[in-house]
């Protein structure tokens, strides 16, 4: 996908939703490859978080243990949905705005072949999630992530915050998510002047907002970490 031009043109006379959908495929099972690291480690350290959280109420112990393992299992099927399920929900959502904006340039073209174009557009995101099993590989398996023994329950979701990554390794994935999404947007501009028969002008205003939007939310978690 480093010529997207040539690749779009070849395929103009129509382009087939199979590969996007693999594309998409691959980039949720390898997201969901991070997770399973990362929860390999925080599941053991949540649930004693959770119980004491769970201390303060008039709840036995027996209770206080079984509130705080149904609420590591709610966090492991929400982040294990977001990592699996995550991924075609954003490809449907990009296609969906990229197609609705596309009209005010006066874009022809079925929803399926805007759809195929966007998920062409998640190549960098594969790349993004090796970038993140990398990162989180890091974080749990050679760094390591403790909590302090004294936990208290106001403090218990503060401390949430000694699970990131040290600032450096954060600073270089965020911006790594930048450049992904720059290359995406690349990918996203021919494919859509193609899809939505757009002009060259009329693809990048149809792609400008949503990635803008992207960028400054990523900006925003750069400087954060600054």
């Amino acid at each position: 996908m480093t010529d997207p031009d040539t690749f779009f043109a070849e395929r103009e006379r129509g382009l087939s939703i199979k590969g996007p959908l693999v594309v998409v495929t691959i980039a949720a099972l390898v997201g969901s490859i991070a997770t399973v690291v990362q929860n390999q480690h925080l599941a053991p350290l949540l649930e004693p978080t959770f119980r004491e959280a769970f201390n303060g109420s008039n709840m036995s112990q027996s209770e206080i243990d079984s509130a705080a393992n149904v609420a590591v299992q709610f966090y492991l099927v929400i982040t294990y949905g977001v990592a699996l399920l995550g991924p075609y929900f954003g490809w449907f959502i990009f296609g969906g705005v990229f197609h609705a904006i596309s009209v005010v340039f006066d874009g022809e073209g079925s929803f399926s072949e805007t759809m195929a174009a966007v998920g062409w557009g998640r190549v960098p995101a594969v790349f993004g999630a090796l970038v993140t099993v990398a990162v989180n590989y890091y974080n749990y398996e050679i760094r390591g992530v403790t909590l302090d023994q004294d936990v208290s329950a106001d403090g218990a979701f503060a401390a949430a915050g000694q699970f990131q990554p040290p600032t450096e390794v954060l600073v270089l994935n965020t911006t790594l998510s930048i450049v992904f999404t720059l290359w995406a947007a690349y990918i996203w501009v021919y494919g859509l002047q193609y899809a939505r028969d757009l002009s060259k002008r009329g693809a990048i205003y149809t792609v400008a907002v949503p990635v803008a939007i992207s960028l400054l939310l990523s900006v925003q978690t750069l400087t954060s970490a600054l």
